[in-house]
């Protein structure tokens, strides 16, 4: 028998990692990544068969050479990765390598047996020094944890990574190079050392700097909870040394099952696939039910308990240690989409609740004034240096005003018998009229309580025809409520205004492809020939720039050059509504393009839902369940996402049940668009590419989260894609969720709404 080279790796909390004794490279008998050169000829539906089985055997406690059995025959070298995990905490993962399939199997699962005891014994071990720590301080023992030191070894979820590619890199230095797309490309060291970390690893556990070096202190502190001290010593000594590391890059095929369901993972979440109404209605649901579960029962502001969601309010400067974390305008989105949402479902009363409870911070934040207390305007402080020494003005915004004017509106919808909602958003209303402008438009921002002009504010001009939009859109809405003229004399003649200099004056490019300005123009009551043309011009502007031959298939849906998925969420929220005007105007065939456009959008946008398979490689994954993330370099996660795209969701579902008997128009085409893209899957390498890797010397950054994959802009690297096309990868440096177009200087050049 072939001997085979077993190896372990510390991939997430409570791996075992092992580094058996050092091996020359050239040795015959040993198979490194240097000798996967060509992906495995086993067919998907092979490989689902063989996971379900291993699943099974293993839960079943069967032995190495029952396990041995199970491996389908493929000749060609190969490494594989072995995860197990649950749904509270990180998975611990295992990998070997072999001449074949199934020698690599059967290293796999002798590295897996070997380690599987002493982690339990280890896990138990910490579990009930953590519960006899907790009851020394008189603290409550969290039920997880008693759990955890009775059934130490559980595990529900099984992933194996194939590695399918592998090419080999010279003179890394862990301090001084950078790796460029791994959320697609895993790293592993030399054989020596045994180190290997597959991209679900590296983007899920945060090992990689948003300046795209190594956190080799991330590193270090995940091998530290495998109580592998021998690997620590290992690490520590790599990492110290500062260039002449031989490295190899790989490529993976990722399937993950529960025993009855494997699900094929790209990029580590499902392949996409077009959700149907009801899956739209249930990810909406399951998504504001969460975000309700977070909310404090008695003031409404919203904590969610893992590092990755992004506050929209600083926790430095005058907002620090400020009880809601949460700007105005991001909460009230949240009660527009909770309130829309409990109109949608009939299950409604509890998600009714949970939008009056959401609208409590936005409450407090209000203030009455006027002769007769008439006018009520939401009060911030100006955004100022977190180390200036000036106190913070108050302003109200025309933005964070007519969003929660909108909320508030919602809320009269779902409580028809509650008399102060209507209130609030009448005074508000009012307060809204006086930052109208003769010439029509609005101004953006004011000192309050002097109403001078606010100089201050970081509007672009997309983001200022959206706070525009929202603000004519709240007073058409009253006035057609109220029957209050004068709230309809100034939304007409802003709708009119939006139209024209919004629309029709503007470049393609330079439209702002709002979803708000699309509601807004649904209220315009001059239906004439030139609406709906600029209507058209709008489905244009939001359509025109849909990513359909992407590079990587799951970009497929994606806006060109701004990979958001909250950003495509924003586009079929848009083109659904100017579906929903169009065919309330008799324009039937319009109203289709603008449907059928939305398709694409959609099938990207759901790619953000956070499933159990794509959560497994977090640290605890069901906290993340059925959040929505906004790309797919890493996991970002913000308020303005997630009511985004549960109002999204929502105005397709209605669509498409109220105008298209749940089917999108020209869907066969779209199918035939997304089936072209998706080929790419089985393609490698891909982006595989030894120029990923970048030496620039040492760099001091500090580490944090691996968000989007890009490197800095001092230099350019190339890959080979699809095709054999050379392509660029991008230069930014990212963020955790992409800077919304709203804010000046915040979108890459050329989008609409942004200067070129």
């Amino acid at each position: 028998m072939v001997h085979i080279c077993r190896y372990a790796c510390a991939v997430l909390f409570s791996s075992a990692l092992v580094a058996i004794h050092a091996q020359n490279l050239a040795a015959v008998d040993d198979v490194w990544f240097d000798q996967v050169t060509a992906p495995t000829k086993l067919t998907t539906a092979q490989i689902e068969d063989f996971c379900r089985k291993i699943h099974r055997a293993i839960a079943a406690g069967q032995d190495e050479k029952q396990l041995a059995a199970l491996a389908p025959a493929d000749q060609s070298p190969r490494i594989l990765f072995l995860s197990l995990s649950n749904d509270l905490w990180p998975s611990r993962t295992y990998f070997g390598g072999g001449w074949n399939f199934a020698h690599a199997w059967e290293s796999t699962t002798a590295i897996m047996l070997a380690n599987e005891k002493t982690y339990a014994l280890e896990t138990a071990k910490q579990a009930r020094g953590t519960i006899d720590g907790a009851k020394r301080e008189g603290k409550p023992v969290p039920q997880d944890w008693v759990d955890r030191e009775k059934n130490p070894g559980a595990w529900s979820w099984l992933r194996l990574d194939i590695v399918q590619v592998a090419r080999p890199s010279f003179d890394y230095s862990v301090e001084g190079s950078k790796i460029a797309l791994t959320s697609l490309v895993g790293l592993a060291f030399g054989p020596q050392v045994g180190f290997a970390f597959p991209p679900a690893q590296l983007t899920g556990r945060c090992l990689v700097t948003p300046e795209r070096f190594l956190a080799k202190q991330q590193v270090a502190n995940i091998i530290a909870e495998t109580y592998n001290w021998g690997a620590m010593k290992n690490w520590l000594r790599l990492s110290a040394v500062e260039s002449g590391h031989r490295i190899c890059l790989f490529e993976v095929d990722s399937y993950c099952t529960d025993g009855q369901n494997v699900v094929r993972l790209y990029r580590g979440h499902p392949i996409a696939q077009l959700p149907n109404n009801d899956q739209c209605l249930d990810a909406a649901t399951r998504a504001g039910e969460l975000l309700i579960s977070y909310l404090d029962p008695a003031k409404g502001t919203l904590a969610v308990p893992f590092p990755e969601w992004l506050p929209s309010v600083s926790n430095s400067g005058p907002s620090a240690g400020v009880s809601n974390r949460e700007a105005p305008d991001a909460q009230a989105e949240l009660v527009i989409a909770l309130a829309r949402l409990a109109q949608s479902n009939s299950e409604k009363k509890h998600l009714a609740a949970g939008a009056a409870l959401a609208a409590r911070p936005l409450q407090a934040a209000m203030m009455r004034y006027g002769q007769n207390k008439e006018f009520i305007a939401v009060i911030e402080k100006e955004p100022v240096a977190a180390d200036s020494h000036l106190e913070p003005r108050r302003i109200t915004t025309l933005r964070s005003n007519a969003t929660a004017c909108l909320a508030f509106i919602e809320l009269t919808t779902i409580f028809p018998d509650n008399p102060d909602y209507p209130a609030i958003a009448t005074a508000i209303g009012r307060h809204i009229c006086r930052q109208a402008q003769p010439g029509n438009g609005f101004i953006p921002a004011k000192l309050f309580p002097s109403d001078q002009i606010y100089e201050g504010g970081d509007l672009s001009d997309y983001g200022q025809a959206e706070a525009e939009a929202m603000a004519a859109l709240a007073l058409a809405k009253l006035g057609k409520k109220n029957h209050n003229s004068d709230f309809l004399e100034i939304a007409d003649d802003n709708l009119a205004y939006l139209l024209t200099s919004k629309i029709q004056k503007q470049e393609l490019t330079a439209i702002a492809t709002s979803p708000w300005l699309a509601e807004a123009l649904g209220q315009y009551y001059r239906r004439n020939n030139e609406y709906v043309s600029q209507l058209s011009r709008l489905t244009l502007a939001a359509s025109i720039d849909v990513n359909t031959e992407p590079i990587f298939p799951d970009l497929f849906g994606a806006v060109h050059d701004w990979e958001s998925m909250t950003t495509a969420a924003e586009r079929s929220w848009l083109l659904a509504s100017l579906s929903k005007t169009l065919r309330n105007s008799d324009q039937a065939a319009k109203a289709a393009e603008a449907m059928a456009a939305a398709a694409a959008f959609l099938c990207f946008q759901y790619q953000a839902r956070i499933d159990r398979a794509t959560a497994a490689a977090l640290s605890r994954p069901n906290y993340y369940v059925n959040f929505f993330r906004d790309h797919l370099e890493d996991f970002g996660f913000d308020l303005n996402g997630q009511a985004t795209q549960i109002i999204s969701l929502l105005a397709l579902r209605q669509e498409l049940t109220e105008g298209y008997d749940g089917q999108f128009p020209k869907f066969d085409q779209f199918k035939e668009k997304l089936a072209a893209a998706q080929r790419a899957i089985d393609t490698h390498p891909l982006p595989l590419s030894v120029e990923l890797v970048i030496h620039r010397g040492i760099d001091d950054s500090a580490d944090g989260r691996d968000l989007l994959g890009d490197i800095p802009k001092r230099g350019a690297v190339n890959f080979r894609g699809k095709g054999g096309k050379i392509i660029p990868a991008k230069e930014e440096i990212s963020s955790g969720v992409l800077k919304k177009k709203r804010r000046n200087n915040k979108a890459p050049a050329g989008l609409p709404g942004q200067p070129k």
